[in-house]
């Protein structure tokens, strides 16, 4: 390339552009592409749009051919990409309902010692965001516990604590109390007393998230 040649004209959009802005071309006189960085970039993705199948099934192929190995350290340097972050990220935020079905697809068929080890490891990387769960819920707790209650009624769900304590001891299956109506539901709050109350598996609870019975 000439310390001359500061600009060039492109001959795809035909503008005069910084040479800045044409890439490099060794079979050129010059050494710079005679397209600018723009218009190629518009013309791979055009040709990558039309022959997206082929390109999808090149790279399925290339993929199956690596070792166990290569492919832990070909997803790992991808999801490192801040390309390939801000792309998950925004279809997380427009596939919520989808990305939830595939979370309880895979919490249905997942082996319970591995979801112990990863709530576990979970827990013990983000303590703070476990008190502040914690804490959010016994201020729910708190908020939805009507003032008219009686001391009986608090004996009543007392019990269905100590309740579910026993059945876990008993089965080793982790179970849970569940409020029928979600006291944080989306669209209606329900109350912290005994008779909206029960006790499922934490499976089941996961399951169910907020959601409100199909009988209501």
């Amino acid at each position: 390339m000439t310390d001359y040649l500061l600009k060039k004209i492109c001959t795809k959009c035909n503008i005069e552009k910084d040479i800045v802005s044409f890439g490099v071309d060794k079979q050129k006189k010059d050494g710079v592409a005679s397209c600018c960085k723009e218009c190629k970039r518009t013309q791979s993705k055009k040709h990558y749009d039309i022959n997206i199948a082929y390109y999808q099934a090149r790279n399925k192929k290339f993929y199956a051919n690596l070792s166990a190995e290569k492919k832990i350290q070909y997803r790992v340097a991808c999801n490192l990409k801040e390309s390939t972050k801000t792309k998950r990220l925004a279809w997380q935020c427009e596939n919520k309902d989808k990305l939830r079905v595939y979370a309880q697809r895979w919490y249905t068929k997942a082996i319970p010692e591995v979801l112990s080890k990863k709530r576990k490891d979970y827990r013990e990387k983000n303590p703070d965001v476990f008190a502040r769960h914690s804490v959010k819920r016994r201020s729910s707790e708190k908020a939805a516990t009507p003032l008219w209650i009686t001391n009986e009624d608090k004996e009543k769900t007392k019990l269905i604590y100590l309740k579910r304590d026993f059945i876990n001891e008993v089965t080793g299956i982790k179970h849970e109390v569940d409020h029928i109506y979600p006291i944080q539901g989306k669209y209606s709050c329900g109350l912290h007393v005994y008779w909206n109350l029960r006790i499922i598996t934490a499976t089941e609870n996961r399951r169910k998230n907020n959601s409100i019975p199909s009988y209501a």
